[in-house]
């Protein structure tokens, strides 16, 4: 095995993810790097909540592999990007969707929930229960739901601005063009 593992083909790698999953709670969490193009796992660790990432895959791919990446795509987890920098310095790396609509979404309930302490008990009640209102996609949302958004439109708050810079956003994942995403 040792043998087939040192003399075994490794082509150039240029995209890669990085991704983890925690086996228990709070305890360990295992990390993947993870090779798209080529479809397997190129390496993985398992480490404390306090360590730092990145052993493995700094082992695995050497710094040859690491300097021919050009993308790599992660969470938002400092020490995901502070990895790349240091041993892939090539390479962009793409955040991915879900972690950017997670922070998208917790800035309008930030909103929400400053608005709500602010507004007198009277205006609380058209946004009263609108947490997963705002949240909801708007091709998921029922009849009663898109009433009761409409409604809360009309009121021209800091809530229905946070709740349309959210669905603005949601075009980002259309463009086709390289241009058309960039901020001018």
């Amino acid at each position: 095995m040792q043998y087939g593992l040192k003399h075994r083909a490794r082509p150039p790698v240029h995209v890669i993810g990085i991704d983890e999953v925690s086996r228990r709670k709070a305890k360990f969490i295992s990390r993947w790097f993870t090779i798209w193009n080529a479809g397997y796992c190129c390496g993985s660790e398992t480490t404390g909540p306090k360590r730092r990432c990145g052993r493995s895959f700094t082992k695995e791919m050497g710094a040859r592999r690491c300097h021919t990446l050009r993308v790599v795509c992660m969470d938002m987890w400092a020490p995901y990007a502070k990895l790349v920098r240091e041993h892939a310095t090539n390479a962009q790396i793409l955040f991915d969707r879900f972690h950017i609509v997670k922070h998208l979404h917790e800035a309008v309930e930030e909103v929400r929930r400053s608005e709500m302490r602010r507004l007198s008990v009277k205006e609380r009640v058209v946004f009263k229960r609108s947490r997963w209102l705002l949240l909801k996609n708007p091709w998921n949302l029922t009849g009663d739901q898109k009433e009761r958004l409409s409604t809360m439109v009309r009121w021209n708050t800091p809530i229905v601005r946070a709740y349309y810079l959210k669905e603005s956003f949601q075009l980002f994942w259309d463009y086709r063009q390289p241009g058309r995403a960039n901020p001018t």
